[in-house]
């Protein structure tokens, strides 16, 4: 029983300090742009539109989490905060693309493999978790639609 106990404690162990390091490795590995679509451009700013999004991931878990996501509605700001999925250690989370379509904001997070090449990563799935600001300029959208890796999680209505 007592060697269980030490392999469960170093599994633990290394999965913490692994997942560290991928949140360490994201900014590195996430050279690409995000989209950020306004379709509002040409409107006044009576009618709404978006600033530029602030990303960023605060957690990477083995253990204890729940996908998902929440919209919070907040003056001229959207703050959206989730939980995605992650197929090992090393994965981390960004941001793909906001945009604003008529009244109904969309936004679309994506896991990632952020290992650096000589890495070695745990075989566990992970809860990536992340939070995120998107400036509204004008009218609030009426409904916020999160995406992770393409699939619906929550839709939100003001």
């Amino acid at each position: 029983m007592t060697s269980r106990r030490t392999l469960l404690r170093t599994v633990a162990l290394s999965t913490a300090v692994g997942a560290v390091g991928c949140i360490d490795q994201n900014d590195e590995n996430s050279d690409e742009e995000v989209s950020h679509v306004n379709d509002n451009d040409d409107a006044d700013d009576t009618e709404g539109g978006i600033g530029e999004p602030t990303f960023e991931v605060v957690d990477v878990s083995g253990s204890d989490y729940e996908l998902g996501a929440n919209v919070a509605f907040e003056n001229d700001v959207v703050g959206v905060s989730g939980t995605i999925s992650g197929n090992d250690s090393c994965y981390s989370a960004r941001l793909h693309s906001v945009e604003l379509g008529g009244r109904t904001l969309t936004v679309r997070v994506e896991s990632f493999d952020a290992a650096a090449a000589d890495e070695i990563c745990m075989e566990i799935l992970v809860g990536i978790t992340y939070e995120l600001t998107v400036p509204i300029i004008g009218e609030p959208p009426d409904e916020v639609v999160v995406k992770h890796n393409g699939d619906r999680v929550q839709t939100a209505q003001r």
